[in-house]
């Protein structure tokens, strides 16, 4: 009889020992080691530290730039006019949009323009010492938006940029301020004379879009080319250079 419970005490103590050491080695196979969550727990936190510092730092500020600056060969006053007199116009032309997309939001421009007209030339007036038409106008600020249209161009350059489309149109009006076109300065046989009224006007505008190429046309002062670019940095940076015609002109 005392045997017998001895036996029976010795399989209980070796039934609960194999069960100890079962739940032993479950917690050690399921339960990570001091190193691994030494690592683990580092990895977390580089992600979180990369993260926070992505969060941090300034984006690169992008910006669409148009430039127009040139000079043109058209009849005086464009359309206005009645085409009989030449006259060279000039202008400094800039209008930037700040989206991702040029065909997102507006763009908001400056303009400068001079308009000069030799009569004595024109009119082979030889009793005249010097005659002249000449004005300067300035146009700030004014806003327009480019429409995409559904025209493939035939002429697109491999280093174009994706983001534009073949072809695109804005009208619209550009108030300014200045000279009166037909103003005279000059003199006659040796008498000066002038007339010299300001103008406060709008002109009708028209821009299209070919890829990376701009024309500008004008009511009033003919058509000039000019380009569309993506740059980096602040549109705020943009220095505006006095006007100087460019040697290029158009018949």
């Amino acid at each position: 009889m005392i045997r017998r419970e001895r036996r029976f005490r010795l399989i209980i103590i070796m039934i609960v020992t194999l069960l100890f050491l079962a739940g032993c080695a479950y917690t050690g196979a399921t339960q990570p080691t001091d190193n691994e969550m030494t690592a683990s727990t580092y990895e977390a936190e580089s992600q979180r530290n990369e993260e926070q510092l992505q969060e941090s730092e300034p984006q690169e500020k992008k910006f669409w730039l148009i430039t127009i600056e040139q000079k043109n060969n058209v009849p005086f006053l464009g359309s206005l006019g009645d085409g009989s007199i030449p006259a060279e116009n000039s202008i400094l032309f800039v209008a930037t949009n700040e989206n991702e997309s040029p065909y997102d939001g507006e763009f908001s421009g400056y303009a400068e323009i001079e308009s000069f007209t030799d009569l004595k030339e024109a009119f082979n007036v030889n009793t005249t010492e010097y005659l002249n038409m000449s004005a300067k106008h300035t146009s700030k600020p004014f806003t327009f938006t480019l429409l995409p249209k559904d025209i493939a161009s035939l002429t697109r350059k491999d280093n174009t940029d994706p983001i534009l489309v073949d072809y695109s149109e804005a009208n619209f009006l550009m108030p300014t301020k200045g000279d009166n076109p037909a103003a005279v300065f000059g003199s006659a046989q040796g008498f000066k004379f002038s007339k010299n009224e300001k103008l406060d006007f709008s002109l009708t505008c028209t821009i299209v879009q070919i890829n990376d190429k701009i024309e500008l046309k004008t009511d009033m002062f003919g058509s000039f080319t000019g380009t569309i670019e993506r740059l980096k940095g602040d549109v705020q940076e943009i220095e505006l250079a006095p006007l100087v015609p460019s040697d290029s002109s158009t018949d």
